[in-house]
């Protein structure tokens, strides 16, 4: 009993002292006491005696520089902004630059292909996802009759004559009234990740461009644009905009701009398909009824709409095979399970791709955590799509390589950029649709676009660090 009073005695003694002391030097009453002391022998003492203090003050400086990243982070931001708004409203030329220092020649299943790259003398200085490492600046490619169109993430619309193959490629501005449908600020705001222009295809004098369609603050789904054809001044009004929506400040999870994909296709004559990404309301891809996680074909006469594909995440990649009906898909994954994917006579049947049932990446984030715990037990993405009624990818990347557009560029061979391994994938299927070979070249930078021109057999490619815009000769590989 006596033994018992004793610790207990001890225990009240030391909680005293240390409160005593705490309250002291807390409030600075022993100045003269703590002069004794070196500063690293008072780190020490706070870590061992009073590490509660020690936390908190490395939590403020942790927030402190946290705070001062994001601010330096959205001032680099609106500087990039406000020059991509110069480039625009000046409707400055354009100059892409030969760089004859990075002219490759690679060789594709022992055939050689040469690569020329022709840097942006003009620079585009905004751009998708510019955040991660380098200077990204993003545009997309197109072709129209005699003529080559470039479009910025941010607006900027420019052509030149098709094809142009000399030391510089200049791209003559097209003036726009592009500035009506994206705001500046949520551009700007980092959080929301891609708040851009998505997509451009032209066909039968006609403009379409998709976009991150802010329809008001608790309202985004992926929209489409429509102009007609002037090389003087294009006015787009909007083609496509879905009354289904997204909620940023009533999700379950987060919201992101990053994944509503965007890329436009035709179907036929009369119609066009277009990717919808789920903009991380995960379970909107399995709900039939909801056009998030989606491939749509939108009739373009009467923009009546029919969902062809489901259980997708993010597809970034969109071919369709008018002779012999199929769509090859190439998405986004979680933290791996980028995945390659085939739709067989898309509108006999609605195949589910299994997002977010069955995947073969993961979640990000801490596994320790509560949010991650929660997203497992929703979306378990369970490794196979088969065994849960699912279309089984025909390849999948685990880790990513971010893959981008896909085009066709012979009777069964196709090409694939990627936007984190800065490979150019070139893919041959069988008469099955099935993965024959796949081979890749390290281009050292993200591959945003891709467009082929059958007739020069020249293959176009947007490259975002630089920024530049490359040009692949086929002739030898085909």
């Amino acid at each position: 009993m006596k033994i018992k009073k004793k610790i207990l005695f001890s225990i009240i003694l030391i909680l005293g002292i240390y409160v005593t002391l705490n309250f002291f030097i807390g409030n600075k009453k022993l100045v003269n006491f703590k002069n004794y002391f070196t500063d690293n022998q008072k780190n020490i003492i706070k870590e061992i005696f009073f590490p509660h203090k020690k936390i908190k003050e490395l939590k403020k400086t942790v927030d402190n520089l946290s705070k001062k990243n994001k601010e330096l982070y959205l001032r680099e931001k609106r500087m990039r902004l406000s020059n991509e708004l110069d480039l625009r409203n000046n409707l400055e030329v354009i100059n892409f630059q030969l760089d004859k220092k990075s002219n490759k020649i690679f060789k594709i299943s022992n055939k050689p292909i040469e690569y020329l790259k022709y840097n942006s003398k003009t620079k585009f200085y905004f751009g998708i996802n510019n955040y991660n490492e380098g200077s990204h600046a993003s545009f997309y490619v197109d072709k129209f009759e005699n003529n080559l169109f470039i479009l910025s993430s941010f607006g900027i619309l420019a052509h030149t004559n098709f094809p142009n193959v000399n030391e510089t490629i200049k791209f003559t501005p097209i003036k726009t009234n592009l500035d009506s449908f994206l705001d500046s600020e949520d551009i700007v705001n980092g959080h929301l990740g891609s708040v851009s222009y998505k997509d451009i295809f032209i066909v039968d004098q006609k403009i379409y461009i998709s976009f991150t369609n802010k329809i008001n603050k608790n309202c985004w789904n992926t929209s489409v644009l429509e102009g007609k054809i002037n090389y003087n001044y294009v006015s787009f009004e909007k083609f496509f905009e879905p009354k289904q929506c997204i909620d940023p400040f009533n999700m379950d999870d987060a919201f992101a701009t990053l994944q509503s994909g965007g890329r436009i296709v035709e179907y036929n004559k009369n119609n066009i398909l277009l990717s919808i990404g789920d903009y991380k309301n995960r379970s909107l891809a399995q709900d039939k009824n909801s056009i998030f996680g989606k491939v749509l074909k939108i009739n373009l006469i009467n923009k009546d709409y029919k969902i062809v594909s489901m259980g997708h995440r993010n597809i970034q990649g969109l071919y369709y095979d008018k002779k012999k009906d199929y769509m090859i898909m190439t998405e986004h994954g979680p933290k791996g399970g980028d995945e390659i994917n085939i739709n067989k006579n898309p509108l006999t049947t609605l195949k589910n791709y299994g997002w977010p049932i069955s995947s073969y990446g993961d979640h990000y984030g801490n596994t320790e955590s509560n949010i991650y715990k929660f997203r497992v037990d929703k979306y378990p993405l369970r490794k196979s799509h088969k065994k849960y009624n699912f279309e089984e990818p025909i390849k999948y990347f685990n880790p990513s390589i971010a893959p981008s557009e896909v085009v066709k560029i012979n009777e069964n061979k196709f090409v694939i950029g990627s936007m984190k391994n800065n490979y150019l994938y070139f893919l041959e299927l069988d008469s099955d649709l099935k993965l024959k070979n796949l081979q890749n070249i390290e281009l050292s930078e993200r591959i945003r676009d891709l467009n082929y021109d059958k007739k020069s057999n020249i293959l176009f490619l947007t490259l975002e660090k630089t920024p530049s815009l490359a040009i692949i000769d086929l002739n030898n590989f085909n």
